[in-house]
């Protein structure tokens, strides 16, 4: 049986190993409560620069933007400054003024087409312009799509040259049009027009195909209207 010395010596022991246990413990909780802390102020600290580097992203896309937006306005006013400047005096640049349309189905595409050039000698914006016109088919011409475009003044430009380029039935087509819409009278004309020399188209090719002789002289002719 131990002596009362021993089990003191042993109860101090155990004591002694106690403590040392407690010691390493607080200093384990101590040592993990830094470095939590450090974790902790690193992730915050990654964070923040994060969100910088985010703000600095949304600030340079928001240049990009800006900087692609002013580019595509001038180019815009660009357009719209070539594409509203007043007719010249085409008969400067040696282009002969074409006739008065004769109201005649089959002569549309020749006329269309040398009054088309004879505007477009004094603005090259006439051919997309008419273009556009010629293409809305049954759809009428929307004025703020015209405006948008930057067409305006050649939309009334192109109504008053229609004027005195028309007569009969042609010359009410335009009267009938809101004044000053050339595109909207454009578009009417073609519509009237090339509508009823489609009908003209099959009946020549439909003659072609008859195989009938043509004389030299006419030949030329005779293959380009084939191969329309």
């Amino acid at each position: 049986m131990a002596s009362q010395e021993e089990v003191a010596a042993m109860r101090a022991l155990f004591e002694q190993q106690q403590q040392r246990f407690t010691e390493q413990q607080q200093a384990f909780d101590n040592e993990r409560a830094g470095r939590d802390a450090q974790m902790q102020q690193l992730l915050t600290s990654n964070q923040a620069m994060t969100g910088r580097i985010d703000d600095l992203l949304k600030m340079g896309q928001a240049e990009q933007d800006r900087r692609v937006q002013l580019e595509k306005e001038l180019q815009e006013e660009r357009a719209r400054s070539a594409q509203a400047r007043p007719l010249v005096d085409v008969s400067k640049i040696g282009q002969k003024q074409p006739e008065k349309f004769t109201e005649k189905d089959t002569a549309w595409p020749t006329w269309a087409w040398a009054f088309r050039n004879y505007l477009a000698a004094a603005n090259p914006a006439t051919r997309p312009a008419m273009a556009f016109a010629k293409d809305a088919g049954d759809d009428p011409i929307d004025e703020e799509v015209v405006a948008t475009r930057g067409w305006t003044v050649f939309s009334d430009q192109l109504y008053s040259s229609l004027v005195g380029f028309t007569t009969g039935e042609s010359a009410s087509i335009v009267m009938n049009t809101k004044e000053g819409d050339g595109f909207e009278a454009w578009r009417k004309l073609e519509r009237r027009w090339h509508s009823a020399q489609i009908g003209s188209l099959v009946a020549d090719k439909i003659v072609l195909l008859a195989n009938e002789p043509v004389a030299d002289a006419g030949l030329g002719k005779a293959v380009q209207d084939w191969g329309a």
